[in-house]
């Protein structure tokens, strides 16, 4: 490692050496920063002495942040010192530069944001990020091999990106399938919000010991501003042709490929990129969703076929949890409020309940995110269950009861009571035979129901062979398949929603018995195959009474 260091890096090592032993304490990044400026002719000592930062102001500051760490109990090293000496190795690597200077090691250290150097830097008034920005402007330390490209892997060294958990299984598919001579390209499918993006950061955690280098397209940027024809073929091109054998290129929504850049003369993305993935170099590692992969991908076999297809599936109630408990402190730390775990129970049990038309583990982290700024607003030290009730209201623009509430509730309408507790603690819809004008104060008070929430489906018009496709959509390659239905776009539009059924037995057999099946069910699909959540939807049909059934 210590190699390819200059003389003025050995220089700055035997400086820094010199505080450690004398504090008795393990090497740090700290002593790192002392070690740079007491070394002659250093850009740490030029920042430095331009922002009026004295050494004995450094020594001030790292006396007062030392605590405790005794040479004879822990390393010799840090594990922040050895992750810069690590990330300098990486960056000559790199660039092809034959030796490590010491703005290398001074940027490097700057980079680690969280490491006791910069908490010093920090302590005495200096912003990292303009230290940063110095040190690329002077010696063109510029990551990114274009505009278009964010490096995930430095993002991962600099601690930057998210804590990953319970994706081992499909880091190690991935990891799999980009170490094969042939079809080493990956194609993750799922929907929005079950974590595709935590997938690729954490495969950049994963591959930090390895020559890989993730980097992801911002393939939006490089659109915007190609006035000209071939300017954006041009782009794509020369980001594509500047990636090495080990790099991996994560497109995002790589549907979006298919058509993107083509005109008169000119080829769009998809078509640029097959001949890269034909040949072995650089892997790809595109996301998208079963929808969007049906719609446009499914139909270009040519570019399809280069890829190995991993199905990313939503985590259950009890991952998601997992997810939760395991980022924790870093919520914590963030909004400055302590969390019980309990409480991380009621988010997944309330997200899962009430925000049925997004996914785990998206949804359980938007409330608790959203329940910390509600707590830090009302000044609370500790986030409390009103506080995600409130979290929760924001989301789903329903001001949902608490059970003890409900339960309290003076009914004007008595015969519902039983049938809404029971609806509150099952996954199946409520349904009711009673007017709508019977109930409606009753399902405000509850459910915060409004106007734009209740649809009427008067089932005298469904009459004809066609009807279930005014319900639920069209078929695939029939007129109106991209509108949806009445009924589905009403269902997934709301996150609560009331439906009356009016005149069921005017319409067709196949309406009607569409209809029935409909009030005990959990999930349906559409025209389009996604599925649609029902637990938050309340039926009101008069149908009820002739089939006895009342209530829930």
């Amino acid at each position: 490692m210590f190699d390819k260091f200059s003389d003025q890096v050995k220089e700055v090592i035997v400086n820094s050496e010199k505080y450690a032993v004398y504090k008795n304490i393990s090497l740090g990044t700290e002593s790192l920063l002392l070690g740079m400026y007491k070394t002659k002719d250093s850009i740490c000592n030029f920042l430095l002495n331009e922002y009026e930062i004295k050494y004995s102001d450094l020594i001030k500051s790292i006396n007062s942040f030392i605590i405790l760490r005794n040479s004879r109990e822990v390393e010799k090293y840090t594990l922040e010192y050895k992750q810069v000496l690590k990330n300098v190795n990486t960056l000559i690597e790199e660039r092809g530069l034959d030796s490590v200077n010491e703005e290398h090691m001074f940027y490097e250290v700057l980079k680690v944001d969280d490491n006791f150097a910069c908490e010093v830097l920090r302590d005495l008034g200096l912003n990292v990020s303009d230290l940063i920005m110095d040190i690329e402007e002077v010696f063109d330390f510029k990551e990114e091999k274009s505009n278009f490209l964010l490096n995930l892997t430095n993002e991962a060294r600099a601690n930057k990106l998210g804590k990953v958990i319970g994706r081992e299984k499909d880091i190690l598919n991935i990891n799999k399938i980009i170490n094969r001579k042939n079809k080493s390209n990956v194609l993750l499918i799922g929907e929005a919000g079950v974590g595709k993006t935590a997938i690729i950061e954490g495969l950049s955690i994963s591959l930090l010991n390895t020559k890989s280098t993730i980097y992801s397209l911002n393939l939006s940027q490089m659109i915007s501003g190609s006035k000209y024809r071939g300017e954006f073929e041009e782009r794509v091109v020369g980001v594509l042709e500047n990636l090495k054998i080990n790099d991996i290129l994560f497109i995002d929504e790589i549907h979006n490929i298919v058509g993107t850049g083509s005109g008169e003369g000119t080829l769009d993305t998809a078509n640029m990129l097959k001949p890269f993935l034909a040949r072995a170099g650089f892997k790809v590692v595109g996301a998208t969703t079963l929808k969007e992969y049906n719609k446009y991908l499914v139909k270009d076999k040519a570019l399809t076929r280069r890829f190995q297809t991993i199905f990313v599936s939503e985590p259950d109630l009890e991952e998601t949890y997992d997810i939760l408990v395991g980022i924790k402190k870093e919520y914590e730390k963030f909004h400055s409020i302590s969390i019980e775990e309990n409480l991380l129970r009621e988010i997944v049990n309330l997200s899962n309940r009430y925000m049925v038309n997004k996914k785990f583990p998206d949804k359980a982290i938007d409330l608790l995110d959203i329940s910390l700024v509600e707590s830090s607003f009302s000044k609370n030290k500790h986030l409390t269950k009103l506080d995600i009730y409130n979290a929760l209201k924001i989301i789903v623009s329903v001001d949902f009861k608490r059970m003890d509430e409900i339960e309290a509730y003076e009914f004007k309408n008595k015969k519902i009571k039983n049938s809404i507790i029971k609806h509150l603690k099952a996954k199946l819809p409520l349904v009711l035979n009673e007017k709508l004008e019977d109930v409606i104060d009753d399902l405000t008070e509850i459910y915060g129901i409004k106007k734009e929430f209740i649809l009427r489906l008067n089932l005298g018009e469904f009459t004809k062979d066609m009807s279930m496709s005014k319900l639920i959509g069209a078929a695939p390659g029939y007129v109106g398949f991209d509108s949806g239905g009445i009924l589905t776009n009403h269902l997934k539009k709301y996150p609560f929603n009331v439906v009356v059924i009016e005149n069921i037995d005017e319409a067709t057999l196949e309406v009607k018995n569409f209809i029935l099946n409909l009030f005990e069910r959990e999930i349906i699909s559409d025209n389009c195959n996604e599925e649609i959540a029902l637990k938050n939807t309340i039926f009101i049909s008069s149908v009820l009474a002739k089939k006895n059934k009342i209530g829930f």
